[in-house]
């Protein structure tokens, strides 16, 4: 009974989306599924007043107006737009704050790094003479620029704007690579290193003269600065014969140039076979070295006099002690040597020396 109250809907609204599901079995259904449906629709609508004529009307009026349903969807799509509008404001609201807390976090860094380095740019503008002189050739760069005069140009260019200009050289339009011509006049500038310390010193020099200027151009607010061409050629020059252009000649010269090969982190498989090459180089001489070692350990051991047989009795031994002692080769050895080659003490042998001086005299 209660399950059949259930199913019925008995002590409750009449629910018409149930009874529209029923309705839909028992004008559709067939045989006795039809049957049970109508069944059930004609005790869900008697229960309230109803017969099942009037089940037709009721489900009418539970549809939907449509202009009802039109507004509510313009309404559901005007809700969900300005959601979404807020989301968006809300995300770019987000973003903007975020961009000022960034630009903020900018502008305290470089404060702190203005003021970190303040003593130091001071410094550098004073040792130059001045602001405009930090950024002047020195002797090295002017000479490089004299070398390539005839092929190497820069023209101010200040409709561009302050400290613009332009520059050609000769096989800037081959991407900006330099001819043999003008690298050898680079190279015939200023000597030439011959092991790869020289050459990182020389490039070190360059990097901590851009260093400079680029701090100074920094903190007064200037923009980038660059090494002139000519300059900057000469130091990838130097770059190239740490990296692999010069040999390593031992252990030292190998760990500056990994290490260099670190520092600039590239992969490129030559400077891994010069890398290869140079320790084949100096594996090979080391080997001459442990060689020619050998052979000199046993030379000297082929030339050390061997010591003589030991004499039996004290009379005998004094004897070799004389013989020594009279000969060329006894002069030059010391009294411990001598002593060696018998047998015997040094205080024996300085006996000996002895008694035969005051025999000779």
């Amino acid at each position: 009974m209660f399950k059949l109250n259930k199913i019925l809907g008995l002590g409750m609204a009449l629910d018409l989306e149930k009874l529209a599901k029923v309705w839909s079995l028992a004008t559709r259904g067939v045989g006795g599924e039809c049957d049970n449906a109508m069944a059930i629709a004609k005790a869900m609508v008697e229960r309230h007043g109803f017969s099942v004529a009037d089940i037709p009307d009721l489900l009418r009026a539970n549809e939907p107006d449509p202009f009802e349903e039109m507004m509510r969807d313009v309404r559901r799509r005007a809700e969900e737009e300005h959601r979404r509008a807020e989301a968006e404001r809300e995300k770019k609201a987000q973003e903007k704050k975020k961009h000022q807390e960034a630009r903020k976090a900018a502008r305290d860094k470089e404060t702190a790094w203005r003021r970190a380095h303040k003593r130091q740019v001071d410094e550098i503008i004073k040792r130059c003479g001045g602001y405009d002189k930090v950024f002047e050739n020195t002797p090295d760069e002017q000479r490089l620029v004299d070398a390539v005069a005839p092929w190497y140009s820069r023209v101010e260019r200040p409709e561009y704007g302050e400290g613009c200009y332009s520059e050609t050289w000769d096989g800037k339009e081959s991407h900006d690579q330099w001819t043999p011509r003008t690298l050898d006049a680079l190279r015939n500038a200023l000597p030439m290193p011959v092991n790869i310390s020289d050459a990182l010193t020389e490039y070190k020099k360059w990097e901590a003269i851009l260093a400079e200027r680029a701090m100074v151009a920094r903190y007064k607010r200037k923009g980038d600065v660059e090494l002139q061409p000519p300059v900057r050629e000469r130091r990838w020059l130097m770059s190239d014969l740490v990296a692999w252009g010069l040999p390593a000649n031992n252990i030292s010269d190998l760990m500056i140039r990994v290490q260099f090969q670190i520092d600039r982190d590239w992969n490129d498989p030559k400077e891994q076979e010069v890398v290869l090459r140079d320790l084949a180089r100096i594996q090979a001489a080391h080997k001459s070295d442990l060689e020619a070692a050998a052979k000199a350990a046993v030379q000297r051991t082929a030339e050390k006099p061997k010591r003589r047989k030991p004499a039996k009795t004290a009379s005998q031994r004094r004897a070799q002690v004389e013989e020594i002692l009279a000969s060329s080769e006894g002069q030059e050895l010391t009294l411990r040597q001598i002593a060696e080659r018998v047998g015997v003490s040094p205080a024996t042998v300085l006996n000996v020396k002895r008694r035969g001086v005051t025999c000779s005299n």
